[in-house]
């Protein structure tokens, strides 16, 4: 495959290191797919939190959005297990 080919190549949400880890929290993917060879993710959580997830090229790194949390890959599942620990079953 050429580079420019490769760079338009449809990645979809289900098959990134992120879903699982976002959606057995609780978290909906609204970007379903992207393409590229740099992408980018959102999530939502019915509590109102928002998780933007930016993967490949080793920029396989998440934000909170709207806070200025962020990190790499291996900090998501701590930063979310600390952050929806205050949230309460009613939000979910």
């Amino acid at each position: 495959m050429r580079l420019e080919e490769a760079n338009k190549k449809v990645h979809p949400v289900a098959e990134q290191w992120h879903h699982p880890i976002l959606t057995a929290r609780g978290f909906v993917p609204e970007t379903l797919e992207a393409a590229g060879f740099v992408r980018h993710y959102d999530y939502v959580h019915p509590a109102g939190h928002r998780i933007r997830c930016t993967t490949g090229f080793s920029s396989d790194h998440w934000a909170h959005v709207g806070l200025s949390r962020r990190g790499y890959w291996s900090a998501l599942e701590p930063y979310l297990d600390e952050l929806l620990s205050t949230v309460k079953p009613a939000d979910t």
